[in-house]
């Protein structure tokens, strides 16, 4: 072969190679499959399931879906719902509460999972009653797609991590708000009111701790594309974040970007005018998102002062749950406990199909 026809032969399989390469930047390599495939016959785990094929007519992608603004998002990063929706009824409440306070926007719930909707539940089949609540599925490695995480870097984090379905929602939530603004809530809060109230906030889970598990971005304000920005940048750069921090990644996360923006060790110092215009909530008890997580069972044991309930369902955007806390206690429908108070009010439609326990 003559040089010339060789070095042309040559330019030209290298460009297909970019090409080639280029059509699957930051999505996960079908040789991927096999690395984090699950032995024998196993069932999936995290994040082995986020690579299982996902029937479409089951549930459409978020990266198909036209995400208004104000979106309310929630994350479901468990690997159960291949053989039906498994959604706990208090995750259901959480969905129908927020559904309730937002009636002019969307509450869009993510599986990364598989997922089918063949004979749902019937407190699942309540939030099907909702227009603006949508179940939506998420391809990790179309969703990462020109953010500043990549995907296979997530797939490899959540590989190691002995809490990958909590560091799952933690780095999905921060992803969807870089590319979509608007809230995003763990699904164990109960929402009272709107949470657009302000933009651009986070609260504290204890003083001077942030929390991610609320958390609103205004995407088209410079702070806002800033914080969420740098959170993304800071789980890049530390990958170790999945073996060191366990289910506290969020608030480690949160935490270490808020200081570096704030130029404080101290949400006292941290004012709107020294953050840049973002809103560091109170920490408990004036916090609006009460009390974050560390007061649950004041809402699960009977007896508790009535006043101080009261005062808080006036006074608070959204009660948190702690799931992680709270799920071990078993709480009975028609018992003294205001829980079930706030099911009443703001899950009605969920908590009509409760029998015995939430």
């Amino acid at each position: 072969m003559i040089p010339s026809m060789k070095n042309k032969l040559i330019a030209l399989a290298g460009f297909a190679c970019l090409l080639y390469f280029m059509s699957y930047r930051g999505r996960p390599h079908s040789s991927m499959l096999g690395k984090y495939k699950r032995k024998n016959n196993e069932s999936p785990t995290v994040p082995s399931c986020y690579l299982l094929p996902h029937d479409k007519s089951q549930l459409p992608d978020i990266s198909d879906y036209s995400v208004r603004p104000n979106t309310t998002f929630f994350l479901e990063t468990s690997c159960r719902h291949a053989g039906g929706v498994s959604l706990t009824v208090r995750q259901s409440c959480a969905f129908e509460s927020a559904a309730k306070a937002h009636p002019d926007t969307e509450i869009l719930v993510l599986f990364p999972a598989p997922v089918s909707m063949k004979s749902p539940p019937p407190h699942v089949k309540m939030l099907l009653k909702f227009a603006n609540l949508k179940f939506l599925h998420v391809d990790v490695g179309r969703f990462f797609q020109g953010t500043p995480i990549k995907s296979t870097d997530f797939m490899e984090m959540m590989n190691k991590s002995a809490f990958a379905p909590s560091q799952a929602s933690d780095i999905l939530r921060l992803a969807a708000l870089w590319k979509y603004g608007g809230a995003a809530l763990d699904s164990d809060f109960v929402v009272l009111k709107s949470l657009y109230t302000k933009r651009n906030y986070i609260g504290q889970e204890t003083k001077d701790r942030f929390s991610t598990a609320a958390l609103n971005i205004d995407k088209n304000t410079g702070i806002g594309k800033l914080v969420i920005e740098e959170m993304l940048k800071d789980v890049q750069a530390n990958p170790d974040f999945a073996m060191k921090y366990g289910d506290q990644m969020g608030t480690e996360i949160a935490t270490r970007v808020l200081r570096k923006i704030c130029k404080s060790e101290h949400a006292s110092n941290m004012t709107d005018d020294k953050c840049g215009g973002f809103h560091v909530l109170p920490a408990p008890p004036e916090s609006p998102l009460y009390p974050t997580g560390l007061e649950w069972e004041f809402f699960t044991r009977e007896n508790q002062d009535k006043k101080r309930f009261e005062r808080i369902r006036k006074d608070a955007w959204a009660v948190h749950m702690l799931g992680r806390e709270s799920v071990k206690t078993s709480i009975k429908v028609g018992s003294n406990v205001f829980y079930g108070d706030l099911a009443a009010e703001f899950c009605p439609l969920v908590r009509s199909t409760v029998k015995d326990y939430y």
